[in-house]
């Protein structure tokens, strides 16, 4: 039986000024559910401590030296949701903002 080949969705659906932290964040186990490369920002679900400790160490290593990362709970209906991050990758003074 033949090996099914999938297609290279980072090079189709990730948009090339941000492919690079996308692909390492989801390498190491990172979900990853939005990205803007014009805005330089991913969003995703994460747990607090060791996994923000690790995107903290894996962009340093990637050369990212100024960035800013937010985790956050959204609540609906009174109940509190599975944590999330947004990254921002071109920071300022504001808390990072998915668009």
């Amino acid at each position: 039986m033949g090996k099914t080949i999938l297609p290279d969705w980072y090079g189709t659906k990730i948009e090339p000024e941000i492919r690079r932290a996308v692909r390492a964040l989801r390498d190491q186990g990172v979900n990853t559910t939005a990205s803007c490369g014009h805005g330089m920002w991913v969003e995703g679900s994460a747990q607090y401590g060791e996994e923000a400790h690790m995107i903290v160490s894996l962009l340093a290593d990637l050369g990212y030296t100024d960035f800013n990362l937010t985790i956050y709970h959204r609540c609906r209906g009174g109940h509190m949701s599975e944590p999330g991050f947004i990254l921002n990758l071109r920071p300022s003074d504001e808390p990072a903002k998915a668009e």
